[in-house]
């Protein structure tokens, strides 16, 4: 699902932004429930980044992602080996297996979500300035 710019329609940035809060629910649940299933959650980790690249793609969000995905980790390591925070479920490096992948999905999600809601507030009928008083 690439769309042009100019094909941004109501319908279709309100059906990008259900699919962003139903990933972005889905995701929280994942990481407070089921972060100890490190196969599950490294598995929806992947398909929430698939279909966040896919509503949008640009080469930018891969490449930002791939920083994101090994930035925030190295800081989670860096906390974790200094005792600021412990995760429950440190198997590499005294982090989880999923959370680079985490990382990467968590950045789309939020890019995403900025554009949706973006792009919602440029279709907004604006007010002249007579009518506002």
């Amino acid at each position: 699902m690439i769309y042009p710019t100019a094909a941004i329609t109501l319908k279709r940035v309100i059906i990008e932004l259900l699919i962003e809060i139903v990933i972005a629910v889905n995701f929280l649940y994942l990481i407070v429930f089921q972060n100890g299933n490190n196969w599950l959650v490294g598995i929806f980790c992947v398909i929430f980044g698939l279909v966040l690249l896919s509503l949008r793609f640009s080469s930018i969000d891969l490449i930002s992602s791939i920083l994101a995905s090994l930035i925030g980790p190295a800081g989670d390591i860096l906390s974790s080996e200094t005792g600021v925070w412990i995760f429950s479920n440190n198997i590499f490096l005294g982090i989880p297996p999923w959370l680079p992948i985490s990382w990467a999905a968590s950045f789309l999600l939020f890019r995403r979500l900025g554009q949706s809601i973006g792009d919602l507030l440029k279709m907004a009928p604006k007010q002249s300035k007579s009518a506002r008083g």
